[in-house]
């Protein structure tokens, strides 16, 4: 079973893309491997996807390309298409439960017109989590994620995007106010504070301070 985080399925995206409904689900089939290959893919009312790969010729399922540890070409090739009809069918045929606030677009931008640098989507299966790279040590200089706004101890059920970035120990102490600034979620908190990117920061601070950041990780430790 696969679960497309923080996204629902939509009846009329699923239809568009090809799927078929049957028996209270959705269903869709393809070829893999110059139709060596066929793909089932079967989505539930829940938003539970399950998917099936059928070898055409002996009608046998094959499932290699779900190992790690399987290598070669053939499986190789299977993978990649394999989790590129997954995308396609998460980006295309699900819509997110939550939606971005601008700033974080004006952001992403603002960092590209600096310094030509998009952000990287590292984490297989997950979309939403993005990390902005330096091109020279190959260091991550802020990384934007989607959580519980609760999780920073705010009193709020809402979930939202937060941005990450290294900071100097010293004003990170003197900045942190559980309200704007944050220690890091989910990293080192002496050394990199996290912000909600909601409006709450002047969108041109929070590049103030990815340009700190940057210089920060350009440091040789």
């Amino acid at each position: 079973m696969i679960t497309f985080k923080n996204r629902v399925a939509n009846k009329d995206k699923l239809l568009s893309f090809g799927f078929k409904m049957a028996g209270g689900v959705y269903e869709f089939n393809t070829n893999l491997a110059q139709n060596q290959l066929s793909l089932n893919v079967v989505i539930y009312p829940s938003g539970e996807v399950y998917t099936r790969v059928t070898d055409n010729e002996f009608g046998e399922e094959y499932t290699l390309h779900l190992v790690e540890s399987a290598v070669g070409s053939f499986v190789g090739t299977v993978r990649d298409e394999y989790i590129t009809v997954l995308k396609s069918i998460e980006e295309n045929c699900f819509d997110l439960t939550y939606q971005k606030h601008p700033q974080e677009g004006k952001i992403l931008e603002g960092v590209y017109e600096k310094y030509g640098i998009s952000p990287e989507y590292p984490f297989e299966g997950d979309g939403e989590t993005a990390v902005l790279r330096r091109k020279d040590n190959k260091k991550w200089f802020a990384i934007i994620m989607h959580i519980g706004l609760h999780k920073l101890s705010l009193h709020t059920n809402e979930s939202g995007s937060v941005m990450n970035f290294k900071i100097d120990p010293k004003e990170l102490d003197q900045i942190v106010d559980s309200n704007k600034y944050f220690r890091a979620y989910h990293m080192n908190k002496k050394m990199w504070a996290t912000v909600v990117l909601d409006g709450r920061l002047p969108t041109e601070e929070i590049l103030r301070r990815i340009d700190e950041s940057y210089r920060l990780t350009g440091k040789k430790q």
